[in-house]
């Protein structure tokens, strides 16, 4: 037969297995698109080709944003600025866009402020929940790889990522090569681990549900719940690791690096 079939949002190989079965079937002018979060998949079903989705480019992140945000293809007068520390934010991500013009749309240019200045520590739960679908497909080794990266690893050579992670025991070869396959992170230039802005705090808000406390949460990384953990001492036995790579934050200059375990762990 000459057909098209397009599978959506693929997260398996016995999806397309079980309701295409083999490919003798069809003629070699059909033609086959898949959607997946994750590249094995593809390979697993011998796709010849793979197009990785890229953000979207400033003007076309703009106009989707202000279509939400102002019912209109461009920011309303006197929005300019915000709408520009959105794109900032969202970095041409068609989902935040979308919710978060949604979100802000008629609000007082007070609350605009407000809202982004709040979205710089706390992730839109609505973008959470659609980010965080990748994140549960791990199991437990891989999502503590992708939070340690998140929190302290961002831009450090892979090796360096490697060798940290083979001494707790948590397979970072292939741990690695999963979160490249789903979009978690990716190697650039010079070896080095990159991982998007929102993959970023997801990362870290997942930490920051924790507890309120920063004290009783497993991994610190910002300076300010640092300092307030060290200078009251409410460390628990759940944190275990501390990094802070720089900080002039009240008076202090530090270069620190803090790696304590509890017995379990």
């Amino acid at each position: 037969m000459k057909v098209l079939i397009v599978f959506d949002d693929v997260t398996c190989f016995s999806q397309l297995e079980s309701i295409i079965g083999s490919l003798d079937c069809l003629t070699h002018v059909s033609r086959i698109i898949i959607t997946t979060r994750n590249k094995q998949v593809l390979r697993n079903w011998g796709v010849r080709k793979i197009y990785e989705m890229e953000a979207l480019e400033y003007h076309h992140a703009l106009e989707l944003f202000s279509r939400h945000a102002f019912k209109q293809n461009h920011p309303e007068v006197g929005y300019e600025k915000f709408s520009t520390k959105v794109m900032k934010y969202a970095q041409g991500v068609p989902l935040a866009l979308k919710v978060l013009g949604c979100f802000l749309y008629e609000r007082e240019k007070e609350v605009w402020e407000s809202a982004i200045n709040k979205l710089q520590r706390i992730l839109h739960p609505s973008i959470l929940e659609v980010l965080k679908i990748s994140y549960d497909s791990l199991d437990d080794k891989e999502k503590n790889i992708f939070l340690d990266v998140a929190c302290f690893f961002q831009g450090e050579d892979v090796n360096l990522v490697m060798k940290f992670h083979n001494s707790s025991g948590f397979y970072p070869e292939i741990g690695i090569s999963v979160l490249v396959d789903k979009s978690l992170i990716a190697i650039g230039s010079y070896n080095l681990i990159r991982m998007h802005d929102l993959l970023q705090e997801l990362g870290r808000e997942i930490f920051r549900q924790e507890s309120i406390n920063p004290g009783n949460r497993s991994r610190l990384w910002h300076h300010e719940d640092i300092y307030e953990v060290l200078t009251h001492n409410t460390v628990s036995s759940l944190l275990w690791i501390i990094i802070l790579k720089y900080s002039s934050i009240y008076k202090l200059d530090m270069n620190i690096f803090i790696y304590a375990r509890t017995d379990e762990s």
